[in-house]
């Protein structure tokens, strides 16, 4: 069993919070694939974890532990209602709790909800964080802090306030790829700071990847005449499953691309297979992640997506 520690893990969440933001410090235990997540909120008395996203349901059976405090660090009364749906009779403004993030059953989940192993992780603030202050109908910001194990890093697309330190607009669209050894890499297409995340050794230097990353971002930039915002990144991870070298799996939030793959060994076949989810991925930085329109339109998306990344990968729009 892991120790919570004593509240003075509290401490590093501020008292003091803005009417819809939230304080968070995750903390990473790699070796058990958990994080232990402590912080303070507007005073709530119903707290809830999302439970599904797309075809992964199930996640609020992850949160463990979880406990609430008073401004003066008592702890309250918690009462489970169901699994990720917790009350109080009283409002509680800080909170404790762990999240266990071993990688899904299901490989191809992988690019859509945290995970965590003695390597790497992906973290999501969608399934991290709670539900709580109305954030299902709409983003919330977060400031949120991360303590690392030694030669641990985290990049993200988010404003880094200070080390380890994010500002974070949204905390639906927030992610953040951690590791040991992650290494990083940019390029500037027309205005627009693009980065490289990645890990492990691969059949194509990080230079190509960003090269083809360029090209189809000006490709797209022709399209629309704008880029979707001033920066991005792109995540590029083996799976943290046993899954055959041509798999692949991704997904984009705001301006970041999350992207597992299995290693082709040919340079060639490798850069062919990174060129399908890129294209594809890419595209939705602009549709619909540009857009600011209300409804349900993915059958539009998902379909001009499509059609616009065949055009690119088959040269007729370059």
């Amino acid at each position: 069993m892991l120790a919570l520690g004593s509240l003075g893990l509290l401490s590093c969440a501020a008292a003091n919070t803005s009417a819809q933001q939230l304080n968070a410090t995750i903390h990473l235990l790699p070796d058990a694939s958990r994080v232990i997540v402590d912080g303070s909120s507007p005073p709530a008395s119903v707290w809830s974890f999302l439970d599904s996203y797309a075809s992964v349901v199930g996640l609020a059976n992850r949160i463990e532990r979880f406990t609430l405090f008073d401004e003066g660090g008592n702890e309250i009364q918690v009462r489970k209602i169901a699994p990720g749906h917790f009350d109080s009779p009283k409002p509680a403004a800080r909170f404790r709790y762990e999240v266990s993030l071993k990688p899904p059953a299901f490989a191809m989940d992988s690019a859509m909800v945290s995970w965590l192993n003695q390597e790497r992780g992906v973290l999501m603030l969608a399934d991290l964080l709670p539900l709580s202050l109305g954030r299902k109908t709409g983003g919330s910001s977060a400031i949120v802090r991360f303590t690392l194990p030694e030669q641990w890093r985290v990049y993200s697309s988010e404003i880094e306030k200070t080390q380890n330190e994010f500002d974070v607009r949204d905390v639906n669209q927030a992610v953040f790829a951690v590791g040991a050894r992650l290494r990083a890499s940019q390029i500037s297409e027309s205005g627009m700071l693009f980065s490289l995340v990645t890990d492990g050794d691969w059949a194509f230097a990080d230079r190509e990847a960003l090269e083809l990353a360029g090209k189809v971002l000006k490709a797209n930039r022709e399209v629309f005449g704008a880029m979707p915002a001033t920066q991005g990144n792109l995540i590029l991870f083996p799976f943290p499953q046993a899954v055959g070298p041509s798999q692949w799996s991704a997904e984009t939030r705001k301006s970041t691309v999350t992207l597992l793959m299995g290693k082709l060994p040919s340079k060639i076949g490798a850069l062919a297979q990174l060129s399908t989810p890129v294209t594809h991925e890419f595209f939705h930085l602009w549709v619909p992640n540009g857009l600011a329109l209300s409804g349900d339109y993915d059958w539009f998306y998902e379909g001009f997506t499509i059609y616009q990344a065949a055009q690119l990968r088959y040269g007729s729009a370059c």
